[in-house]
């Protein structure tokens, strides 16, 4: 992994790196650097901890070398994080397709609402495979950081309270979650391999990072002549995805035309499929403990990087899942094969 990101190093493999805006330079081993994020990562203890227990030198020294290696792998691998990323895997949509269907038609238990008779059969039996479009799942998370804002006006004795800390603390504040904190929009193939946009302030919406995003019309664009007859895969999500061509939600009912007995269960069906994407964020948290820390995770520090560290965490999770394999991928959900670690690393 470390020779795939390719760090900037020099011919003895020391990579130099800028001490904040002064002209100072702190000279690091590549494998140093790479070894000391991930455990930071993955401990989530700070700088003065895992000097003292694991790598000793100066702590002071490190708050230079994490941030940089984290703004030096969201920039390398922006396009294969983003929602510009699907573009690779756009040959695999049918497919991709296929692997849901599977899973959706698996046999299950059915009881009828009107005779409360007892039945087993397929979840989507009456939906053929090759009539089934969609390729993944759309979800948004909210995560929580410190509050902003909180501290002093100035540094010296006396300092009264930062005068804009109402609009500061208002702007990445979410009454639905009652925090302040980041959203990030995620997209999850059933290969467990996620993409995402953001993370934004957490006062915007699932909806509002669709369209802010453009994620509808950039996979109406990716998919034009791509399928024959000119079909076009879709996102699944929940009810909030309404009103989209390539993202879809479960069925909603009328005052006039009220659900089905097929549409009650295909909602049924595929909310326990679509459930697969919240697995992620679990992923997320049992590997990097970092997300448990709110200390990590400022907005208002001289080079803040929490978004950044975000964006790292899913890119590293995504290789996680490379060597390891994950729940969504296993042949007792979807089935379907994780790249090589190789495939999905590779700049274009």
């Amino acid at each position: 992994l470390y020779n795939l990101f390719d760090l900037p190093v020099d011919v003895e493999g020391n990579v130099r790196i800028q001490a904040g805006n002064t002209d100072t330079f702190y000279s690091f081993h590549g494998e140093e650097v790479f070894l000391f994020s991930l455990t930071k990562l993955a401990l989530g203890m700070d700088n003065t901890v895992l000097c003292m227990f694991f790598f000793g030198g100066a702590p002071q020294r490190w708050s230079s070398a994490y941030p940089w290696f984290l703004r030096y792998l969201d920039t390398r691998y922006a396009d294969l994080l983003s929602f510009t990323g699907l573009e690779r895997y756009v040959h695999l949509f049918p497919y991709f397709a296929f692997c849901i269907w599977r899973r959706a038609a698996s046999w299950r238990k059915v009881v009828n609402p009107v005779t409360g008779e007892v039945s087993w059969m397929p979840g989507i039996f009456h939906i053929p495979w090759y009539e089934f479009r969609f390729f993944g799942f759309i979800d948004g998370s909210y995560w929580e950081t410190c509050t902003p804002g909180t501290g002093p006006h100035g540094d010296y004795d006396g300092a009264q309270r930062n005068i804009d800390w109402y609009m500061i603390q208002r702007a990445v504040y979410t009454r639905y979650k009652r925090m302040h904190g980041l959203l990030m929009l995620t997209v999850m193939l059933p290969n467990g391999i996620s993409f995402l946009y953001g993370p934004c302030s957490a006062r915007r919406n699932d909806r509002g990072l669709v369209n802010m995003s453009n994620l509808d019309q950039h996979l109406d664009n990716i998919q034009n002549g791509r399928f024959p007859f000119g079909i076009k895969f879709s996102l699944y999500g929940d009810g909030v995805f309404t009103g989209y061509n390539c993202i879809s939600s479960r069925h909603t009912p009328t005052q006039n035309a009220p659900l089905t007995f097929l549409q009650r269960l295909e909602n049924k069906v595929m909310a326990s499929v679509r459930i697969s994407i919240e697995w992620s964020y679990s992923w997320h948290q049992n590997l990097f403990r970092i997300l448990m820390s709110f200390k990590n995770w400022k907005l208002r520090t001289e080079r803040p990087y929490a978004t950044e560290q975000l964006r790292v965490i899913t890119l590293l999770t995504n290789c996680y899942s490379c060597f390891n394999g994950n729940e969504a991928a296993h042949f007792n959900t979807f089935s379907c094969p994780t790249p090589t670690i190789e495939e999905y690393l590779v700049v274009p």
